[in-house]
């Protein structure tokens, strides 16, 4: 279904601090009117963010997180990072010397390798 937006509608997102790239941006998301033009874009990445560097989560994470993987910001400020068995597995393969990625761990363990 096409949303379509009108005059009053842009200028009620610009008096709640959205602007209108942001506005149909979440329009072509499949936001309904209402929430698109009145929900305001501040304060809550802010929030979580501060949420997430609490939790040891780095903004490059907490931001792959939401804007790549589709996480709320509470999950991504929240969800620990790694899982104790593949921690251990790559505190063991770093101490051995080998630089392997957290990423390479879960591959290698999903392929039933280990």
């Amino acid at each position: 279904m096409k949303i379509y937006l009108t005059d009053e509608d842009y200028a009620i997102a610009e008096s709640n601090g959205i602007n209108p790239s942001t506005l149909r941006g979440r329009i072509d998301r499949g936001w309904d009117k209402e929430r698109a033009i009145t929900e305001s874009t501040t304060g809550k990445r802010a929030k979580w963010l501060r949420v997430a560097k609490v939790n040891g989560i780095k903004e490059g994470t907490f931001n792959n997180r939401v804007y790549i993987h589709g996480y709320t910001h509470e999950e991504a400020a929240t969800k620990q990072l790694f899982n104790g068995y593949y921690t251990e597995l790559l505190k063991k393969a770093r101490e051995q010397g080998n630089p392997v990625a957290y990423s390479t761990i879960q591959q290698r363990i999903s392929k039933g390798m280990s």
